[in-house]
């Protein structure tokens, strides 16, 4: 096989000279390898990555052509000295799916050398792209530092990669699909340029895209809560009233009696704010007048109006107590008689 190589490879630089280029233009269509030509082809060569190693069929065979492929290398020659004519079509099919070929060896009448080009099947070659996906065109963010950016390169070749401006001014060269740039507030422009391996920036359509955005400063003071007690203060933070208060200090859920808000003190029948209301035992009155609470109320409802009596008080003295009977009665009384207990009766 080497040694047919060989040979085969002679063959086809026999046909080379370095005499005036005609132009052959290449595309890969699927499988398929196909040219256009301005001139008749004797013989072509190329290198591949394995995807070819099987190629045949085409106008290359169709015109007598040999075609041989080793895994890195394809040669087409014709040992009768046949011509693929000028024109177009498929000249091989490669036996496999290629993203590309190089090395491209094509020789034309008398052993002139064929310039080639390898196309994306327009006539032109495949230039990378790149779109900006974030930030969004228009987006605006609020109170950052730095702005989060992911961009896509179509077609983007080994040491291909993005030189990022702002404003006008290069934020840096960057590898990864998915890097920041540091911002500040107001409106900013950000573009995003493709270079090569070089860092020679692409101009083609495409290359390079562009978005704009906002940075919105909100923390720079001020207030603006509609339920804040200062709302549309634009120095001062926002302030709130307290829980159970309005903005000017009144209570909204009513005072007590004792002027808590939302306090429980009550007014008892006494009249006493937060009072334990009347008692029995403390409900005595002066029946006779000398100063001395010495009769429980036996008549009326224990009220406050005799409160705060005491059965030692008044000119009572310290172990006595004066007595008062009360009657009410529709006839005149001649006489009277009840019995007492519990006490010892010392006059009357």
């Amino acid at each position: 096989m080497l040694s047919y190589f060989k040979l085969a490879t002679a063959a086809l630089l026999t046909f080379i000279t370095f005499s005036f280029a005609q132009d052959v233009s290449l595309s890969i269509d699927g499988t398929s390898l196909n040219y256009e030509s301005s001139a008749d082809i004797y013989g072509f060569q190329f290198d591949h990555d394995g995807c070819a190693s099987g190629a045949s069929g085409g106008d290359a065979t169709a015109n007598g052509f040999t075609i041989s492929c080793s895994p890195t290398t394809c040669l087409g020659f014709s040992f009768s000295g046949s011509s693929i004519p000028a024109g177009n079509g498929t000249l091989v099919e490669l036996g496999g799916g290629c993203e590309t070929l190089s090395a491209f060896v094509f020789a034309g009448a008398g052993g002139s050398s064929l310039d080639v080009e390898l196309s994306d099947g327009g006539g032109d070659p495949v230039l990378p792209t790149v779109s900006i996906l974030n930030p969004a065109d228009s987006s605006s963010f609020d109170d950052v530092a730095s702005v989060d950016v992911e961009v896509s390169c179509s077609d983007c070749g080994d040491g291909d990669h993005y030189h990022a401006f702002l404003d006008g001014a290069m934020q840096g060269m960057f590898y990864d699909d998915n890097f920041s740039v540091n911002v500040g507030y107001g409106e900013h422009t950000l573009t995003v340029t493709l270079a090569d391996g070089g860092h020679t920036e692409y101009d083609h359509e495409g290359s390079s895209a562009s978005v704009s955005f906002s940075v919105l400063e909100t923390s720079a003071g001020g207030c603006d809560d509609p339920s804040a007690c200062n709302d549309g203060d634009p120095d001062n933070d926002c302030t709130y009233a307290e829980e159970n208060y309005d903005c000017d200090g009144n209570c909204t859920i009513g005072e007590d009696c004792a002027g808590e808000c939302g306090g429980s003190a009550v007014v008892d029948e006494c009249g006493e704010c937060g009072g334990n209301g009347a008692s029995m035992q403390d409900c005595w009155f002066d029946g006779d007048g000398d100063g001395c609470y010495e009769t429980p109320d036996a008549i009326f409802t224990c009220s406050c109006e005799y409160e705060g009596g005491s059965s030692t008080g008044g000119d009572c003295g310290p172990n006595t107590s004066n007595v008062d009977v009360l009657y009410c009665s529709d006839a005149d009384i001649y006489g009277f008689q009840f019995n007492v207990s519990g006490v010892t009766v010392s006059g009357a």
